[in-house]
């Protein structure tokens, strides 16, 4: 009985080994795996575009639900939530995003607008992104 328990607790432990675990879920590795979506930046209002620009390209919704602050606009607050029946669609359009401008930041340093253009209906469009200071990360309020 007891070489069995061994022989059992040795098959778990050797399987374990191999494992990769997800550093985000409970008692994950750290940081010892990459996550295979778009690395998520803040830290200026650029990095915020063009992460929330990778994470549509990618279809990541949760990705583009953390560019946007808490405090969005109503309309984007579907987005965030990962809840909008049109996510589709902003991927789309989103995905074709470059940013056209240097960011603007206000004096106070706490707001920001960021130009951008996209591709929506086969036509190019033009956007002025919101961003605000949340702690040390720039997130998207509007547009």
């Amino acid at each position: 009985m007891m070489k069995l328990l061994a022989v059992l607790v040795c098959a778990a432990i050797l399987s374990a080994c191999g494992k990769k675990e997800d550093p985000a879920s409970p008692g994950g590795g750290g940081g010892a795996s990459q996550p295979s979506g778009p690395k998520a930046d803040f830290s200026s209002p650029k990095a915020t575009v063009e992460t929330m620009f990778a994470a549509c390209k990618a279809k990541d919704a949760k990705m583009v639900g953390l560019c946007f602050s808490l405090n969005c606009e109503g309309e984007f607050k579907k987005v965030q939530a990962g809840t909008d029946p049109k996510v589709d669609k902003f991927f789309e359009v989103f995905a074709t995003g470059k940013i056209t401008d240097a960011p603007e930041v206000a004096k106070d340093a706490k707001a920001a607008e960021v130009k951008i253009t996209f591709v929506e209906g086969g036509r190019d469009d033009k956007e002025t992104i919101n961003l605000v200071l949340e702690g040390s990360e720039w997130k998207i309020a509007g547009f």
